[in-house]
């Protein structure tokens, strides 16, 4: 009987141990969590400033800006919180997004729950025009609808390619495109001539329309360098009259200059 009373006083002090550790373990989650949200609220992003954009609206990259936060946000934290994200991740669906962005900057100030985003957008290098038209960077990216004009003011480029391609697609490959600024840079400053439009055939061929009057034939394959030297080489020795009544240049092979003249009617 004694032993048996003794069992039951030794079970109940187990119990009430669990119980009371259990409460504690409780008490101790409740707690956490409450400072834990208190934290988080504490470090809620309270301002976002936007500098340098002109093309992209400030209200459409803040909406961004905020959107994406929310998808990268913490449990009991709120979704806008100043410390728990990723500033690469952000810049680039920002970029991503808006393809008038060419980089972007962030910078954060956790005791002013601040978010300064410094934005550089694409300059423009051509107009390149296919169903419809759109303004291209020096990378060959397209980054913004452009309106469909006439005149020389900007270079402007006629892709005939079957390609589709839409805003943040590069037209080219950047050795093709590096190669092509290359030459209509050594000409104009060595010779004066100035590409005025490009065409841009199905089978690549690439068509410089010059302010000479004549056309120049390259593609992707050309030697640039050697083109612009066979180039010089070409006018430097063709009379004046002869350079007058020509068509176009093909300058695709290294050691040979194919030219045309224009038809005599």
């Amino acid at each position: 009987m004694r032993g048996e009373i003794a069992y039951k006083f030794e079970r109940q002090k187990r119990l009430l141990f669990l119980r009371r550790v259990f409460l504690a373990i409780i008490v101790f989650a409740v707690s956490t969590a409450a400072v834990f949200y208190g934290a988080g609220r504490l470090f809620r992003l309270s301002n976002i400033e936007i500098a340098g954009n002109e093309r992209v609206n400030t209200d459409d990259l803040r909406s961004q800006i905020k959107q994406t936060l929310s998808q990268n946000s913490i449990p009991l934290w709120p979704e806008e919180n100043i410390i728990f994200f990723n500033s690469e991740s952000l810049a680039e669906a920002l970029k991503k997004q808006f393809a008038a962005i060419d980089a972007v900057d962030i910078s954060r100030d956790i005791w002013r729950k601040s978010l300064t985003v410094e934005v550089k957008e694409r300059n423009t290098w051509a107009v390149w025009c296919q169903h419809a038209c759109f303004y291209v960077d020096g990378g060959g990216i397209l980054f913004e609808p452009a309106p469909q004009f006439l005149g020389d003011l900007i270079l402007k480029i006629i892709d005939e390619r079957s390609d589709n391609f839409s805003l943040g697609d590069r037209i080219m490959d950047l050795k093709t495109l590096s190669g092509v600024q290359k030459f209509a840079e050594q000409i104009k400053k060595n010779s004066g001539l100035s590409v005025k439009n490009i065409r841009i055939l199905p089978e690549t061929e690439l068509w410089l329309d010059t302010d000479g009057d004549f056309k120049i034939v390259l593609d992707p394959e050309t030697d640039f360098d050697r083109a612009y030297e066979n180039l010089a080489i070409f006018l430097k020795s063709a009379a004046e009259e002869k350079i007058n009544e020509i068509d176009y240049i093909d300058l695709r092979f290294q050691d040979k200059t194919f030219y045309r003249s224009l038809p005599v009617f």
